[in-house]
Order: structure tokens, then sequence, then C-alpha cells
């Protein structure tokens, strides 16, 4: 299945680094705690905020057709379902609850079998000039936040330094070298600055959603015998999840993921 964000590499260092912090917390010197105690069991999760801003004005009428389209929790938000699935491996989501409209803008938080949650804000009222995805991690009084792909940020963690990834496609690679977000905005303004469409320089000048991994790791599944990077079950667990989220808001109340959906028996 080609949900290409769990593959995205700035998104596996995030994860790596959270990961580290999680089983061996370390705090910078000059944290303020007022009065030393056990902490309360909300204080161990993690939260993984998912902030979304597409301009809607793009879509297609049959994306939105609620027959052959869907809506774009269908169409869009199945890869931060399931990248939110593989980011808490091995946890489960055991509740989602969702709100907005099921065909534009919308809001959806999943809640895993360990406590973490997940909740991603779609809005499609926003601006192609601006980057459409920024992710924040919480943490064990830590966070950590990835900047459309191509920057990391991190905070209240002594010793991590802001790291920097490289575009997929970069047509000025003279312009603005030390790479990261502001790097990115001043070559997409180059880019887009004499353009009067968008979408007509889009495919020169893109971030690594991990679709170049994607098809590596899946080629090399097939040739190896190696276990697919996002295999027939992740599909079906994220386009479940995408399901649950529109009757969630048709009810307006949470839902229960049911364990036997998301791991199925196959016979």
């Amino acid at each position: 299945m080609d949900l290409n964000r769990r593959m995205a590499p700035s998104l596996h260092v995030l994860r790596a680094k959270w990961l580290e912090h999680k089983k061996d917390p370390k705090h910078q010197p000059w944290r303020f705690i007022e009065k030393p105690r056990a902490p309360f069991r909300e204080e161990t999760f993690s939260h993984f905020l998912i902030n979304i801003q597409d301009e809607s004005s793009s879509y297609r009428l049959v994306h939105l057709d609620p027959l052959r389209g869907g809506g774009v929790i269908i169409g869009e938000s199945v890869h931060w379902l399931d990248l939110a699935c593989w980011f808490f491996e091995p946890q489960f989501p055991v509740k989602i609850q969702a709100w907005g409209s099921s065909r534009l803008s919308h809001g959806i938080n999943l809640t895993f079998s360990e406590g973490d949650t997940a909740t991603i804000i779609f809005s499609c009222c926003g601006t192609f000039d601006y980057p459409k995805e920024i992710y924040e991690v919480t943490s064990n009084a830590a966070l950590f936040r990835n900047k459309f792909f191509v920057e990391n940020e991190y905070f209240g963690v002594p010793g991590l330094d802001r790291e920097t990834f490289r575009l997929q496609h970069d047509p000025f690679p003279e312009l603005a070298p030390e790479g990261g977000f502001a790097s990115y905005m001043e070559k997409y303004k180059k880019l887009t600055q004499d353009s009067d469409n968008v979408k007509k320089v889009y495919n020169q000048f893109t971030v690594d959603k991990g679709h170049e991994n994607m098809l590596d790791k899946f080629a090399d599944a097939i040739l190896n015998d190696r276990p697919s990077p996002c295999d027939e079950i992740a599909g079906h667990v994220s386009t479940y999840l995408a399901k649950l989220a529109i009757k969630s808001i048709e009810l307006g109340q949470a839902l229960p993921v049911l364990y036997e959906y998301i791991r199925p028996s196959i016979a």
C-alpha cells in the first residue's frame, strides 16, 4: 500500500529520537518543578499532533463525491491515520472520535492501547503559500517537531540539535544551501514568484515524503522476500479507521475500534 508518510526519512528520525527519550528521559537542568511528586498517569502519555492546512480550490469534484471519491477523510486522511498507527506501534488504536465535515475540513482523535493519542487537524481553508504538513510530538516534558519533512526541531531534551533533510527534487541547489524550513520557503518563493499556477511547477520542487523509500523497500520485499514496508493489513486498518471517523461525525460521538478488525485472522 502506498501510504508513504510512514517511510519519510525525517519522520523516522523524529520517531527514533522520541522513542529514545521515552525510554530514558533527559531534561534541561533549568527545568522547573514546583513540588517533587510522582507523575499522574496522564502525564506519562505521548501526544502526536498532525496539522494539515490545504487549499480546497484544487480538489476535483469526484474527489468529494460520496459514492466515488468519499471525501478527504477517505482520500487524504488515510495517510495520517496510517502514520499514527505506524508511529505508535506496537500499540493499536482503541477509540476514535471525529468532528467537522466528512467531505472537507475535519478533526480526528485516536486513542491507543497504552494511552497515547494522535490528533489530526485537517483544514481545507489554508493556502498553497505555506507548506501543508507540520507534525508535533509532546512527551515527558519534551517537544519533537517536524516542519514539512525538511527540518526537525527538539525542545526540552539536552544534546538534541536541529536537523535538516534534503529535498526530493531541488531545482535551486545553489540557493539557501544550508537547508531546513527557511531554506525551503526561500526556494519555494523563487519557484512560484513568476508562475500564475502553482500546479504547473509543483513536481519540479518536492520534499521527501517517503515515496522513494517506499518503492525501494517494496522492491526489496519482492526480490529478497522481506516484509512489505506497508502491507495490505495496514491499508485495511487505515481505511477502517477512516470509515469509523465518518461514522463518528454522523453520530456525533466517540466509537470503539474493534481489535478483531485491526488484527484480523486471515486463512
